[in-house]
């Protein structure tokens, strides 16, 4: 039985024994593209060692025991078979050969590659799940290649299989043993622009060292637009690059800081540029698809170290109006943008710290999202520069107009990368010691993942719902009926929601003492419970959902009711049907942004926790300061009783706000009448005697109670079972109130809000965008909820 293999001898027809990887590597050596040597050590290699060691069984019953919506299951999964294959030993003839076969290479350095069966086809691209180590010497290459196999487990590989329904296929795992380029220079190439899906143009993304920094997103690479015809350098984008990874001497990899003078400078020349276009271009003839390549550069010589295809494109044209650099796509770009331009200090309660900050001298004027764009956070506001957002506006309006959907789904699709990134900088992060590097690396994950939640919520959700409502009319779709074409999003908070009617009839008319005496139902409590443990965490505020509290909500779910979605009740056109899905993409994005920066909240807390111990505060304390505050801490430049004055001074005084200046970027205003008078000019006050407010349809159905106004997490208790949510808008740790009460009123909020969402799940009736609920009402007031007309009233 053959066990390996060089590139020499491998095509792209040998993915079932080379894998996607070492198929690709062969076929592209074969054809003549500058590959560095290898071998692959072939899948007969992996299942000979399985067979030999007994593995396979106890493998398969592990993996039985997966259930991809009880993390738990996964992570134990993975923590069980990685141990059996790193514990049990390789077979003395396959080592040999492998020996043989790296010496044959005269590499003193190998990039050791994993490369699964099911890897970089058409339709699942498992870029990223398998693990690669670079740079390994004779000293750990076996080891290595045991690693390699392992990695066909881990918890993110185990989770794809399943996400992917492969969980039933056989997927077994080459290696590759390839020699390492020393690259001065790497990154990644598209044969077709994967943003605009334009056919005649090729993007480059280039880095200093190795490529690893810039395919796992850790630096901003230089991005190059290359058009094909005519052949020639449409766009640059220089990025500023002040670290890198490189060869750590004597094997592995190290971060290295880039000198001053060469972090500035354009890592291709033109003329690599364009070679490098030239080599992309023929890879991509080659397979007769577009292609997703990674390279690397050594002394001036390229060489191509990965091919597959890209997965993500929808568009089958040759050709696409909207470019990467047209008007309506500046800013826009997730992958390559600088969030200062929204705010500068973002991260702690200048905007989202509800709990934290109480200026009560404008609490009774409420926002008006869609007009003036000012925001009311528990008495706080801040205010977004109305020219800029009108400049937004009318770009998203072009975006729909040119009728192509890429972007959205590009979003959709970067967003998922993003958040699945932060989950994993998450668990990075929470095991690091305290200091200033860690804590920046801390912040720049929350802002990337805060960033994309923003752009849906504050960006696009608005233009895109006006463009639906003009859909709607052209349509002569009325009004009660418009939800129907809102598409049901699919978000981790909606999978959790779902999952608790099930749970809710199980321990229905059952005490807590008597499920925690039920080991059978208590593990389903706690399994949901610990998969879900972020509900209540937002931006970090909050605590971890524990089955008590679990067990409080399902006391909340009327079983009676399933949960729905809404269909349209006839065909819809064209334009309509294209609205909606790209609210659908802009639903998802804000939804899930919102929930998974509670999961990255949730694991990162305990770094937080340290970080304010290392500064000499409590957590609250840490809430109420500054991004750039804490950055002068953790620098000894600014003294433990300073921050504690100005953390008590946030939590206790009611004479500050922060208010967006005339750039759009945050401010402080301490003057009360400065606050007021700059809320004045944009934001109109209530009249005097309205009874009744009119807003848009959350979701349909009719309520009458008492209503409870809900500023902030301390005004939770106040709500009753059966009590109206009254409050500006609701967020995912709202989700608790939300399943208690009887409807769901708001200030602010769009179709695709967490209000409009959520209700829409829960089957509860809700309006959402009355501008003035939680001036108009007050605790106790008896209210009808009319969402079939948008309609809330006193009675």
């Amino acid at each position: 039985m053959e066990l390996i293999r060089p590139f020499e001898r491998i095509g792209k027809g040998d993915a079932a024994i080379a894998g996607g990887k070492g198929a690709s590597l062969g076929e592209m050596t074969q054809a003549g593209i500058p590959v560095p040597p290898g071998f692959v050590v072939l899948v007969n290699a992996f299942e000979q060692f399985l067979k030999e060691t007994d593995l396979n069984i106890q493998i398969s019953a592990i993996l039985d025991t997966v259930d991809t919506e009880a993390i738990h299951t996964v992570e134990g999964a993975s923590e069980k078979i990685q141990a059996l294959i790193l514990a049990a030993a390789m077979p003395e003839d396959l080592k040999t050969l492998i020996v043989a076969d790296f010496q044959k290479l005269g590499a003193e350095f190998v990039a050791v590659r994993s490369s699964a069966t099911a890897e970089d086809g058409a339709a699942a691209a498992w870029a990223g799940q398998l693990d690669t180590y670079l740079n390994t010497t004779d000293a750990t290459l076996l080891e290595n290649v045991q690693r390699c196999w392992a990695s066909l487990f881990t918890p993110r590989a185990i989770f794809y299989r399943f996400e992917k329904g492969l969980h039933s296929t056989h997927i077994s795992v080459a290696v590759v043993i390839q020699k390492m380029v020393n690259s001065d220079a790497a990154g990644i190439a598209f044969s077709v622009h994967p943003v605009t899906e334009d056919y005649n143009q090729l993007i480059i993304e280039a880095g200093f060292g190795l490529g690893e920094a810039v395919v796992s997103g850790q630096v901003t690479p230089d991005s190059y637009v290359i058009t094909k015809v005519p052949r020639e350098i449409m766009d640059k984008n220089i990025s500023e690059q002040t670290r890198a990874i490189y060869r750590k001497e004597g094997g592995g990899n190290e971060w290295r800081n880039i000198p001053t003078e060469k972090a500035s400078l354009q890592v291709l020349t033109d003329e690599q540029i364009l070679a490098l276009t030239e080599t992309v271009i023929g890879i991509e003839k080659h397979y007769g698809f577009p292609v997703d390549t990674e390279w690397a550069m050594e002394k001036g010589e390229m060489y191509i170290t990965q091919s597959r295809p890209i997965t993500t494109l929808t568009n089958n044209n040759q050709a696409s109006e909207l470019h990467f650099n047209s008007p309506a796509l500046q800013g826009f770009n997730p992958t390559d943008y600088e969030y200062d331009g929204l705010w500068k200090n973002d991260l702690f309660p200048t905007c989202f710290w509800q709990d934290c900050w109480v200026p009560d001298v404008v609490t009774d004027i409420k926002l008006d999202m869609q007009g003036a764009g000012v925001m009311n956070l528990k008495g706080g506001h801040f205010l977004i520069n109305k020219a800029a957002r009108a400049n937004v506006d009318a770009q998203i309006k072009q975006i729909i107009d040119e009728r192509n959907g890429a972007f959205f789904k590009n979003l959709v699709s970067v967003s998922d990368n993003i958040f699945s990134w932060a989950v994993e900088k998450g668990e990075e992060i929470k095991t690091k010691p305290p200091t200033l590097d860690a804590f920046r690396d801390f912040v720049a994950t929350a802002k990337k993942v805060n960033f994309l939640w923003l752009i849906g919520a504050s960006y696009i959700q608005w233009p895109v719902e006006e463009r639906l409502q003009e859909a709607i009319i052209e349509d002569k779709i009325p009004a009660e009926h418009a939800l129907d074409v809102v598409p049901k999003v699919d978000t981790p908070l909606i999978r959790y929601q779902e999952g608790l009617t099930s749970l809710a009839k199980e321990v229905e008319g059952k005490s807590f003492a008597e499920i925690k005496n039920d080991p059978t139902l208590y593990e389903k409590l706690e399994t949901h419970a610990k998969a879900y443990s972020w509900i209540e965490i937002f931006n970090f505020i909050g605590e971890p959902l524990t089955p008590e509290r679990l067990y409080e909500q399902l006391a909340h779910i009327d079983t009676t009711k399933s949960l729905h979605a809404y269909v349209p009740s006839s065909p819809l056109s064209s334009k309509l049907q294209f609205v909606a899905e790209c609210m659908q993409a802009v639903g998802y994005v804000k939804q899930a942004g919102a929930e998974y920066f509670s999961i990255f909240s949730e694991k990162t807390i305990p770094f937080l926790q340290k970080v304010a111990g290392e500064i000499g505060l409590t957590y609250r304390e840490l809430m109420c300061l500054l991004v750039d505050e804490v950055d002068q801490a953790l620098e000894g430049k600014i003294t433990t009783e300073e921050l504690k004055k100005r953390a008590n001074k946030r939590l206790e005084t009611v004479d500050w706000v922060v208010i967006g200046g005339a750039d759009g970027k945050m401010i402080f205003a301490d003057d009360p009448a400065d606050i007021n008078l700059l809320v004045e000019k944009m934001v109109p006050r209530i009249g005097a005697g309205t009874q009744e407010l009119v807003g848009q349809i959350g979701n349909r159905g009719s309520f009458t109670g008492p209503a409870r106004i809900i500023m902030n997490t301390y005004d939770f208790n106040k709500l009753q079972p059966g009590d109206v949510l009254v409050t500006t808008m609701t967020t995912p740790d709202f989700i608790v109130l939300m399943q208690k009460s009887g409807a769901i009123v708001t200030d602010i909020g769009g179709l695709l809000c967490h209000a409009a969402i959520v209700s829409r799940e829960l089957g509860k009736p809700c309006v959402i965008g009355t501008k003035f609920a939680t001036q108009l009402f007050k605790d106790g007031d008896m209210v009808e909820v009319d969402g079939d007309k948008g309609v809330v009233r006193k009675i």
